[in-house]
């Protein structure tokens, strides 16, 4: 969808920002953002779950990886972003 389509051009700051507290409670709410981290991160560890469901999502305090599966083996979950200009 581009931004134009939903008028965000015009929306003021504080407009902005009300939508962005709206959609950051909502994906906390689906448990797609856990952590007050960039959210690229978190989308990328919940398309991780979505594409591995026996994956278990471990608690931040895990230094060293994020999921687990069931025998044990571990998975540390990377994202990068790109920015088109």
């Amino acid at each position: 969808m581009n931004p134009s389509d939903m008028n965000l051009p015009k929306l003021s700051f504080k407009e902005l920002l009300a939508r962005h507290t709206g959609l950051e409670e909502e994906w906390r709410r689906r448990e797609i953002k856990q952590t007050s981290n960039n959210f690229t991160g978190d989308i990328a560890e919940h398309l991780f779950r979505k594409a591995f469901p026996s994956w278990k999502r471990q608690s931040n305090s895990n230094a060293g990886f994020d999921a687990i599966d069931i025998k044990g083996a571990r998975a540390f979950i990377k994202q990068h972003s790109f920015h088109m200009q």
